[in-house]
């Protein structure tokens, strides 16, 4: 997906005009209050939705039921249907049974404080969950997808507006993103996956919170298939750390900023995001190979557990000299001080769920930093 298509923006005379190109499919306007009695109303009157499945599983917990008594609340609802279909997949009806994994999987429904302006929201737009987990909001030409994952997306089947936010009606229930191996995996990277085995770096990247990674696919690694089969263990794990960037910025966050640059985990190292005239965003080492080229992302806001990866169609090479090793700089370049904002991690909340306030980069690239030279000391010993 490019990031101009994701992140196109309509502006529309008249709210009617503007919910046709949001979403085509049956609206309703909710005879009910708010979300909660729409909810509750469970399709009796003829015009709120009939969701007694969420409703049943949804009522014992009040930390789920008071989230949608809040202003401008989006409520993901998958239909009585929808969870027939993923109550019948295999071990998600055990799953269910723990109070903990349901209300983590019925708060990943909601997003709270969230105002779904149908003028604005046309493209690809990521939001946080009640959950304190990220989900992707998708309208093209008036078909609205929901999308946790790779592998778990969910069709707005029916829109629904009430007092204090909307209804979206789903096709399917959605689960909270998996981790970064794991996610890896979903979106067919074998490549990387296969190398972070080789490395040792599995359980240190499913460990990471609060991250961007920018993921090489297949043919990128094919490509320098050669050059990396000289390289030692060390200089390998050197190259991975350079394309993961502490904290989470999505598709819009480098498209707002069109050039910035930030530091990523490889020390004194940095990727510089610049957006091209055709709307393609490129990444580049900073410093770089006298003969480097820049990676163009092919595949943006692909969520998982601890932050985002975009994939990208090249592998980016730092600095290398003739003895194998990577160049380190004595210091940052001075480009990193153009940096972009990232996505905010509310206090409480971090990407992953956990709790905390969001980890400054600084503090966040020097964690990266350890975990990545503990996973290498076990390499080297």
């Amino acid at each position: 997906m490019k990031f101009a298509q994701a992140l196109t923006v309509l502006s529309l005379a008249g709210a009617s005009l503007a919910q046709g190109q949001f979403f085509n499919g049956k609206y309703t306007q909710s005879n009910a209050n708010t979300l909660d009695t729409a909810v509750a109303a469970g399709g009796q009157n003829g015009r709120d939705p009939s969701v007694k499945t969420l409703l049943g599983l949804a009522s014992p917990y009040s930390n789920v039921t008071d989230a949608l008594k809040g202003d401008n609340t989006i409520l993901l609802a998958p239909s009585d249907s929808a969870f027939e279909k993923a109550l019948a997949m295999p071990g998600v009806a055990d799953a269910v049974k723990n109070a903990t994994t349901l209300t983590s999987v019925l708060q990943y429904h909601v997003i709270p404080n969230t105002p779904l302006d149908v003028n604005q929201t046309a493209g690809s737009h990521v939001y946080r969950t009640a959950a304190g987990l990220p989900i992707k909001i998708n309208s093209q030409n008036g078909e609205v997808t929901i999308t946790s994952s790779p592998k778990n997306t969910a069709k707005v089947v029916e829109y629904v507006a009430t007092t204090n936010g909307e209804i979206l009606v789903l096709d399917s229930v959605l689960f909270p993103p998996e981790n970064a191996s794991t996610t890896l995996g979903q979106l067919e990277l074998k490549a990387l996956a296969d190398l972070a085995t080789k490395l040792n770096l599995v359980q240190t990247l499913d460990g990471f919170q609060n991250v961007t990674i920018f993921a090489p696919n297949d043919a990128a690694f094919q490509a320098i298939q050669s050059t990396a089969a000289g390289l030692t263990p060390e200089t390998l794990t050197q190259i991975v750390t350079l394309h993961i960037v502490q904290g989470i910025y999505y598709a819009e966050d480098i498209v707002k900023a069109k050039n910035a640059t930030v530091p990523t985990a490889l020390q004194n190292y940095a990727i510089q995001a610049t957006l091209s005239g055709d709307g393609k965003v490129q990444a580049l080492p900073v410093p770089a190979p006298a003969n480097a080229k820049a990676a163009t992302v092919v595949s943006a806001d692909n969520l998982f557990k601890g932050g985002v990866i975009h994939i990208v169609d090249a592998v980016l090479i730092p600095q290398i000299g003739d003895n194998g090793n990577v160049t380190i700089p004595t210091t940052l370049a001075p480009a990193a001080a153009t940096t972009m904002s990232a996505t905010p991690t509310p206090t409480g909340t971090t990407a992953g769920g956990n709790s905390g306030a969001g980890v400054s980069a600084k503090v966040g690239v020097a964690g990266l930093v350890g975990g990545i030279v503990a996973a290498v000391a076990v390499l080297v010993l």
